[in-house]
């Protein structure tokens, strides 16, 4: 994951946009969890990870490829199970 400044100095160099404001900060992705029965393992991240991103991307995913429900849901519920405690999220 880059720094701060990285992005930074990476936005400043293409030119196009100026940062008035960068914040960082470290993503609970386990936050709010309950318990809840699934098929994807709990406390590694890889379920509240995925369903934010199914939350941005399924609805461009699904017009671009004409894809159903079910198969959204499946992409994104394999999704999830590849972040691990490993992972440099």
């Amino acid at each position: 994951m880059p720094s701060a400044m990285e992005v930074e100095a990476e936005v400043q160099k293409q030119g196009s946009f100026a940062i008035e404001r960068l914040e960082v900060w470290d993503m609970n992705w386990d936050a709010g969890y309950e318990g809840e029965v699934t098929s994807l393992p709990a406390g590694d991240g890889g379920y509240n990870l995925s369903k934010c991103t199914e939350a941005v991307f399924g609805p461009v995913i699904a017009h671009n490829f004409d894809s159903t429900s079910e198969i959204i849901d499946e992409v994104f519920k394999r999704y999830g199970l590849l972040p691990s405690k490993e992972s440099p999220i």
